[in-house]
């Protein structure tokens, strides 16, 4: 949009005098006569948006720090509607940037985690985004395989990523199969159906890019995600971010369950759980998913070395789940 359509915008969606703008990494930052705001494209539909403005009143009524609330708009919604997107409205102000890597952040990060989880308890509402079960994922994830399995052998002739699949086929079933039982004979299932009945969100999708600090507090700039399921599935992902940074340790990973816990409980079973997640190979099934559900739009060799990452990635997981003990 031009200047003139977001002057537009910001007079007849807030009734505010747009005064000077500069563009930001997520959007524009607008100087108005009620102050510096940020203005971004909605992410998601509008039931999305108005679900993501109930998570982020309901946790900072609970008392979590880390959020901004979004601006109403003179109708009382938390968006408004552009010529080509929607657009929501936050107060304005200049944070650092986070990397994850050092331990400082990094212990910071786990306790805003855990501070968010607990926040969560009782949130009512539909999420437009429901968790799926990951024992259901695993069970569905298996059998996308064995269709892919069944595709490449109906090939007259095979690929060099049909080979390299097909290499691991085998692997992937079994620790599918490992993930699946482990998660049944613990107890998963009981920490899923309480986190839809006690209203206990995930953020999914905890990383850099949707982080800022100020005064050693971490503001979660996004929560476009969230719905209701297993906090350990945000502590597992949070754990897959830092593994990938070349200075984290063992020791620094027993420092992040220690700090999480402090806030959120994590005891034995939770251990277990989290472990079993950790094995799931979560960024190698996405990918052969997207390779062969969109037919080869990535180029063979380039696919193979992306295979390659994140095989080695997954193994570094596995052997965290080992050293961590979460067994």
């Amino acid at each position: 949009m031009s200047m003139e359509d977001y002057e537009k915008l910001l007079a007849e969606g807030y009734g505010l005098r747009l005064l000077q703008s500069q563009r930001s990494r997520r959007g524009l930052v607008v100087k108005t006569n009620d102050g510096w705001k940020e203005l971004r494209k909605t992410e998601g539909d509008q039931a999305a948006v108005c679900f993501e403005d109930r998570v982020r009143r309901y946790v900072a009524d609970r008392g979590f720090l880390g959020v901004e609330q979004f601006c109403l708009s003179l109708d009382g919604q938390p968006y408004v509607l552009g010529t080509e997107a929607g657009y929501v409205l936050l107060p304005y102000r200049k944070r650092e940037e986070v990397s994850f890597g050092q331990e400082e952040t990094d212990l910071l990060g786990a306790k805003t985690l855990a501070q968010f989880h607990q926040a969560s308890v009782g949130m009512t509402g539909e999420s437009p985004s429901p968790s799926k079960n990951l024992v259901e994922l695993c069970r569905d994830k298996r059998q996308e395989l064995n269709r892919i399995k069944k595709w490449i052998h109906r090939q007259s002739r095979l690929s060099l990523v049909d080979v390299e699949v097909l290499r691991r086929f085998d692997s992937l079933q079994e620790k599918l199969k490992e993930v699946e039982e482990r998660l049944w004979s613990g107890s998963y299932l009981s920490l899923a159906q309480q986190a839809n009945t006690q209203g206990i969100l995930c953020h999914n999708r905890i990383k850099s890019s949707v982080v800022e600090m100020e005064e050693k507090t971490l503001f979660i700039t996004s929560f476009a995600r969230c719905n209701y399921g297993c906090p350990l599935s945000d502590v597992a992902e949070y754990l897959r971010l830092l593994q990938k940074e070349e200075t984290f340790s063992v020791q620094e990973g027993e420092k992040v369950l220690e700090a999480y816990g402090a806030i959120w409980p994590f005891d034995g079973p939770q251990r277990q759980i989290l472990g079993a997640m950790l094995l799931y190979p979560a960024k190698v099934l996405k990918l052969m998913s997207s390779y062969y559900n969109k037919r080869r739009t990535i180029k063979s060799e380039g696919f193979i070395q992306k295979l390659s990452d994140c095989c080695f990635q997954w193994e570094g997981e596995q052997r965290l789940a080992k050293e961590l003990q979460l067994q």
